[in-house]
């Protein structure tokens, strides 16, 4: 009867663990926006968001070249190619991290600021002092609720998890009668997690 005990005790702190650390684990990657600078390269690599990036700035770009030359009609093109390759380098990837962060910190609702890309970010990778006279620009990026609510329930349910699974983990081994057995649960147990 105690084995049964010991087992369900271990078996139920496996599970409760497992959700701890899985939701440590979340916090630690998704919802940690200064992790996010430290990857901007990778996510600058990413076709889409490269071009997306690239074209805003473009565009923003040659608005401010076609007033300081009043020549109308500036294609963007051959500078979306310029600032698209100047984005997969690490100057230019080191250049968007801030703006990758704080778009990851509004996703997740941590930041109720606009993201914006500032003309001095825009110039290296233009390659054009034109681009210091253009405006800010403000990228539109929305909070996610459902990902600020799972932030939220995170900051209060991985401690709660983990210290019930640890108080499950100690009543189990309090109610094991066989110690040896109960290492061998143990490892199980840890098996099970992992």
């Amino acid at each position: 009867m105690r084995r049964s005990l010991a087992g369900l005790l271990f078996g139920f702190a496996a599970i409760i663990g497992s959700l701890a650390i899985s939701g440590f684990w979340l916090q630690f990657t998704a919802f940690s926006p200064e992790r996010t600078t430290s990857t901007a390269k990778l996510i600058l690599e990413d076709t889409d968001i490269n071009n997306e990036v690239a074209r805003l700035i473009a565009n923003n770009t040659v608005t401010q070249l076609n007033a300081a030359t009043g020549v109308a009609g500036i294609d963007p093109e051959p500078i979306r190619i310029i600032v698209a390759d100047n984005l997969k380098t690490t100057e230019g990837s080191n250049l968007m991290a801030g703006v990758i962060g704080d778009a990851h910190a509004t996703l997740i609702g941590t930041r109720d600021k606009p993201v914006v890309i500032t003309p001095e970010q825009m110039v290296p990778l233009v390659g054009n002092e034109v681009a210091m006279n253009a405006p800010t620009i403000v990228i539109p990026v929305e909070k996610i609720d459902a990902l600020s609510i799972t932030r939220q329930v995170l900051k209060w349910l991985v401690p709660i998890a983990g210290a019930l699974a640890l108080v499950l983990l100690l009543l189990g081994f309090a109610a094991h009668p066989e110690k040896a057995e109960m290492f061998r649960s143990l490892g199980v147990l840890f098996l099970a997690m992992a």
